[in-house]
């Protein structure tokens, strides 16, 4: 196969290797951007400028050939510039903006080029890391990693460290975690950590301020330095600059309009920069919600949950603002389907990551869609194609789902588009990828071209900027592993030794932060479906606003929809929101205007941040009727017919929560078809706003002290108390007893420990005189970064008369569900707990398949090996039951077990690539030619028929492991 190697080349040819380290001083800074093009700049003062936003952009001339995207307007901006003429050492370089009315809006001396932005993962401070010779213990089996998994505090490391000063973890195919956290703090000054990986699979290292990748073919040495640890790549990595003589400043958000210009001064010299392309004030608004479809939603939506990943999300699009709501988590005990059916138990369809009845009709386009009709102020519509979603905005609803279906609990994702976005997991280029889909993205855009980050001078090469952080983000991993960068027979050699990535569209992996970087021919068309996207914009007279290229402005623009509820019709009517950004009750379900069909309005889905309409729709006779304690009666038009055969119609309204809905009807030709009672949002929901500006997130201070409890009195015993669900940036806990409003006690003789925790305790010492009934009033007050606070109450209520005793809830997990035969998986019940907070026993127990041992099976936590076990296919499941010594409860995990391959005269599988390419499913064994027996599995099986990510084509390793399971050669 013959393989054409684009970078470095020229370098060759001319006597230097482009990405050679051993040819450069190591005292001398590595520079990535070495290009020199004709001057930007007019005037005395020749040199080039770049801009740099969520990447760095060329002002004029760059690469022949390249696609960029141009400036964002309204956003935090870097510029650089670089004289092309020699400046001695020191000189100062002013810089002048104007706006298009040529008034000065910005002036200030520029950096030196010894202060430009340094790089994410780049140390202050450099120490030379050696491996030592010999570790104190060594890990490299499944069984022993599996440890590491969900441990974001580094416990288990912190366990290791308390007898090892010297660790080696290996990871190999079949012995390997996703994650690694090492513990925070001086306590482990001088311990070292070496990870070396064999694996497929990549890792990640997290330590207190930074995170590396562990890839395939690297080693990573750690050593703990004064509470920080440092690493092997740190004395190089720290050399490494985006570029050399070059000046920087940071101009405001505020400036950056159609019609900037600048002006550079040196000495008596000056360089203009005019005509500059600067496009719309694009926006950005993602609706979170986590869903359980006749089963309890997952609350595994980490995106939903976390601020900081949103502002890291927001350093990668070229956006001014990114709006994240948030929508309570549903949990549907009953789903209605469009064609009357209810369901209470289970759908009898077949579901998995990609289909399922729930997961179209419910998740995606009654709850998505549902959410986003209701802001654009669309009441009803057809139920199920996603052609009734009109996608006007920048608005996409962002959900986790899972629902249970004939063939088990199945969990939703891996899919984006048409506004919506279904995610297994809300961290990673999943996320990255889905959103992609929805800007108009397919797979490997552009080819090798527009799919690969490359070096600066060749096309597709650009570096990110974390604007709050003021950190540049590389597009090649920090990690050394000489390794080049493919696809489609083309590749590009490393820099330094550092692999290339790719983009978040062509199996790119996150570098920096949590998220991928786009490559600029992605960024491109990004920025081009902004464009043509309306921003909700409560300035406007219209209350909305879409960018006009001709005038270089946002323009109002008219939201018209088709007013068609009485009959078939081509009038229009104007929607535009009353209000805009405020907490909302999103009402959805189904109505059959014929009556045939059960109509069904399901429990009201509170948000954070939405917009709410006025209805101007002409009178028809379905109307939906919402009651509310502050507003009234509120009469909603919809369809008078059936939209689409068969099918009842969706209805999608947002109410102000201001207005406190109570109730709901669905009334057709004056007849009741259903009505709900509608219950209040039970949490606070917030919604963060990302700009350059600050990096502000606007995510209000909240103290939630738990609910209010009663247990059973019992002197000297610890009740624990929980407020850890409050919210809010670095917050500080306080709680403090209530004591003239303690009844039952003297206040005085409560004790109360760990007050400035999230979880403190409360005891009544041995020999107190109560009462029967003891009340306890428990007052936290939460304190953010700048001071602001909030406070909440809860009440602890002791009897010394029988209470009832709460059971037990147990939690059994497993750290890895797929497994070959010989593998060990270890069982976990750690997360099992007791609302009284008594002591806990614990049983495991195997409920079918072949026989395993059990040793101590009454631990939390037990190791299982199956090397004894038959070859063969088989389901594991154990039972783990947690006791309080009055009442239990029981859960169960299962372990898929496949069998390895003896080989032999067949091919070593069901097939023999290509034969069969194209229905490779999970469990489908394949040998495929030059590279050994694989078996396709898990989530990512439908990859398994996509010659992108076959085993020898793929573009990098992770790209195979995360379908393919190696099985022999």
């Amino acid at each position: 196969m013959k393989i054409t190697y684009l970078s470095g080349l020229l370098m060759v040819l001319l006597g230097t290797t482009y990405c050679s380290l051993a040819a450069q001083d190591s005292a001398q800074p590595i520079v990535f951007n070495q290009n020199s093009f004709a001057s930007d700049t007019s005037g005395d003062l020749p040199g080039s400028v770049s801009f740099v936003q969520n990447s760095v952009m060329p002002s004029k001339h760059g690469v022949s050939g390249d696609v960029q995207p141009h400036m964002t307007a309204l956003r935090k901006t870097m510029v650089l510039f670089k004289p092309q003429n020699n400046i001695a050492s020191g000189s100062i370089i002013t810089i002048t903006a104007q706006n298009s009315q040529n008034q000065v809006v910005y002036q200030d001396t520029m950096l030196s080029p010894d202060e430009l932005t340094k790089l994410m993962g780049q140390r202050d401070r450099s120490i030379n890391i050696t491996p030592p010779s010999s570790y104190d213990r060594t890990i490299r089996d499944n069984s022993t990693l599996g440890n590491f998994a969900s441990d974001p505090s580094g416990s288990y490391f912190a366990e290791l460290f308390a007898t090892n000063d010297t660790l080696h973890i290996m990871t190999s195919n079949g012995n390997w975690t996703r994650e690694f956290h090492l513990p925070a703090g001086s306590g482990y000054e001088n311990k070292i950590v070496t990870f070396t990986s064999n694996a497929d699979y990549s890792s990640t290292i997290f330590d207190s301020d930074s995170d590396l990748l562990l890839s395939h073919g690297s080693e990573i040495t750690l050593k703990n330095i004064g509470g920080v640890w440092y690493s092997n790549l740190d004395e190089e990595f720290s050399r490494i600059t985006y570029n050399d003589k070059t000046y920087s400043a940071i101009i405001p958000a505020e400036i950056v309009q159609s019609g900037l210009k600048f002006t550079f001064k040196h000495d008596d010299k000056q360089g203009r920069l005019t005509n500059l392309d600067i496009g719309a004030p694009n926006e950005l608004i993602l609706h979170t919600i986590d869903i359980g479809m006749l089963t309890p939603p997952r609350d595994q939506f980490s995106f939903q949950k976390d601020p900081e990943l949103h502002r890291q999300y927001f350093q990668h699009i070229p956006v001014r603002r990114l709006t994240v709501s948030e929508y309570e988590p549903q949990y549907l005990r009953e789903v209605m389907l469009p064609d009357g059916r209810l369901l209470t138990n289970f759908d009898p369809s077949e579901g998995d990551v990609y289909t399922g009845n729930m997961r179209g009709q419910i998740a995606k386009l009654l709850i998505s869609h549902g959410i986003n009709n209701a802001n654009y102020g669309l009441n009803s519509s057809g139920s199920t194609r996603e052609s009734w979603h009109p996608f006007s905005s920048a608005q996409l609803t962002v959900h986790n789902a899972v629902g249970k279906y004939a063939n088990g609990v199945q969990v939703h994702g891996l899919s984006g588009g048409a506004g919506m976005v279904t995610l297994i997991d809300s961290v990673g280029n999943e996320f990255s990828h889905e959103l992609g889909h929805n800007f108009g993205l397919g797979h490997y855009p552009g080819g090798f071209d527009g799919a690969i980050n490359r070096p600066a001078n060749k096309v597709n090469s650009t570096w990110g900027w974390d604007v709050h952080e003021n950190r540049f983000i590389p597009n090649f991993e920090r990690s050394i592993t000489n390794e080049d960068m493919c696809y489609q027979n083309q590749c590009t050699s490393s820099f330094y030794g550092h692999r290339f990535s790719a983009g978040a569209m062509s199996g790119g992996w996150p570098l920096y932060n949590r998220y991928t970087l786009y490559t600029p021919y992605e960024l491109n068309k990004i920025q081009n479906f902004f464009e043509n996207k309306a921003i909700f914009s409560p300035e406007s007279s219209t209350g909305f606003s879409l960018w006009d290229d001709g005038s270089q402005s946002m323009q109002p623009w008219h939201h018209l929809v088709k007013d068609d509820l009485v009959g078939v019709s081509y009038n229009q009517v104007e929607r535009k929101p009353y209000k805009q950004g405020v907490a909302v009750a999103t009402l959805v379900g189904y109505y059959d205007p014929d009556k045939r069909l059960s109509s069904y309005i399901y429990p009201a889905l509170h948000g954070s941040f939405g917009a709410v309409y006025e209805d101007n729709f002409t009178v028809s006779s379905c109307q939906m009727n919402v009651f509310t304690r502050n507003g009234g009666k509120r009469t909603f038009n919809l369809h008078s017919r059936r939209l689409e055969s068969g099918y009842m119609n969706r209805f999608h309204i947002n109410i102000e929560e201001a207005l406190e809905p109570y109730a709901a009807e669905i009334v057709c030709d004056d007849e009741k078809l259903t009505s709900v009672e509608l219950e209040g949002p039970a949490h606070d929901l917030h919604t963060s706003v990302i700009t350059s500006e600050g990096g502000d997130i606007e995510v209000k201070i909240d103290a939630n002290a738990g609910v209010d409890r009663q247990l059973p009195f019992v002197a000297e015993r610890f009740y624990y108390l929980d407020g850890s669900a409050s919210t809010g940036e670095g917050i500080r806990y306080k709680w403090v007893i209530k004591k003239n409003k303690v009844q039952g006690v003297d206040a005085d003789a409560i004790v109360l420990k760990q007050a400035r925790t999230p979880a403190p305790k409360i005891k009544i010492p041995a020999g107190t005189e109560v009462s029967d009934v003891i009340s306890i009033p428990v007052r936290l007050t939460v304190t953010g970064e700048d001071g602001e606070k909030d406070s909440d109450t809860v009440v602890l209520t002791l009897s010394a008369n029988d209470v009832a005793n709460q059971a037990p809830v147990a939690d059994a997990r497993v750290n890895n569900s797929n497994i070959q035969h010989g593998d060990q998986f270890t069982l976990n019940g750690n997360n099992s707990h007791d609302a009284d907070g008594d002591s806990l026993s614990y049983v495991w127990e195997q409920m079918s398949g072949e026989p395993v041992t059990l040793r101590d099976a009454t631990s939390t936590r037990i190791s299982v090996n199956t090397q004894s076990l038959s070859n063969a296919e088989q389901t594991l499941v154990f039972r783990l039951t947690v006791s309080d010594g009055e009442a239990s409860d029981s859960d169960t995990v299962s372990v898929h077990m496949s069998p390895i391959e003896s080989g032999g005269g067949n091919p070593g599988g069901a097939y023999e690539y290509p034969t069969g390419f194209g229905s490779y499913t999970d469990g489908t064994v394949v040998k495929i030619p030059g590279q050994g027996v694989y078996q396709c599995f898990g989530a990512w099986a439908a990859y398994c028929n996509d010659e992108a990510y076959l085993p020898g084509k793929a573009l990098a390793p992770n790209f195979i492991t995360q379908q393919w399971r190696f099985m022999h050669d």
